[in-house]
């Protein structure tokens, strides 16, 4: 019943920085930077990649083969469909972990903390980043198996499908993880457009990628290279929102 499965979405075909998944630095793929940081977790029981069954996603079950890692194909744009039959798959894991493929220097400290934090409150869902206090690139959410179960079966907007949690974080018991008197929600690492990945290949080059998130962030601070700063955080989800508002006016 403590089983823990982490669900890393991922597919090739990103709409502002196609087959960025793949992009590498020094000859090696962002995916991989990502996922040898989620391997270190130590309360992750379970990782799996869920792709889609697009051709082009080939390449990413490829990649999960080559590197001795689960995974599940499914639907590209029902995302909460392609979770919740993965999910299925794994029937044995009650509690599951979303990350997005798109953050190469999560800290497997705070995914870590932030489990640590839905274990000990008796709720449904936990995740760091719907009042966000971290950086954009560490964003994780925790949830139980039946939340998404019922969120599956009941949810009908688009952005509820093709972003897997405004559901559970509507209709279910929650907590957020939280920095007292710290806020670093401006800056981001996370991989969506050029200049974020030619954030990430500086950090790399400078400063590895096996260090903690306040280290990219010094970096940042002390050598002013804060080149993606102008990129809205969550644009793409707010995207979604406004698309079902003007579906639900109509």
């Amino acid at each position: 019943m403590n089983k823990i499965l982490c669900i890393i979405q991922a597919r090739m075909s990103s709409v502002r920085l196609p087959w960025k998944v793949m992009m590498e630095v020094n000859w090696i793929p962002l995916l991989k930077y990502e996922l040898d940081r989620v391997k270190k977790s130590k309360k992750i029981d379970k990782i799996v990649i869920a792709t889609s069954n697009w051709e082009e996603d080939a390449k990413i079950a490829n990649f999960c083969i080559e590197n001795n890692i689960d995974c599940f194909r499914w639907d590209l744009n029902n995302v909460l469909k392609r979770y919740y039959d993965c999910s299925v798959k794994y029937h044995d894991y009650y509690k599951i972990v979303r990350i997005t493929w798109d953050c190469p220097l999560i800290d497997e400290k705070i995914i870590d903390k932030t489990i640590e934090l839905f274990e000990q409150s008796d709720v449904d869902y936990c995740s760091n980043c719907e009042f966000p206090t971290f950086p954009d690139w560490l964003d994780l959410e925790v949830f139980t198996k039946k939340s998404l179960e019922i969120a599956y079966s009941n949810a009908w907007l688009n952005s509820e499908k093709e972003h897997v949690t405004p559901y559970i974080r509507k209709h279910f018991k929650k907590i957020s993880y939280c920095l007292k008197q710290e806020d670093y929600s401006d800056y981001r690492l996370t991989v969506d457009e050029q200049k974020d990945f030619e954030l990430v290949k500086i950090l790399i080059n400078n400063i590895w990628s096996n260090n903690d998130f306040r280290d990219y962030i010094n970096y940042i601070k002390k050598n002013n290279v804060s080149i993606n700063a102008h990129i809205t955080r969550n644009e793409w989800f707010a995207k979604s929102i406004n698309e079902d508002k003007s579906l639900l006016n109509k």
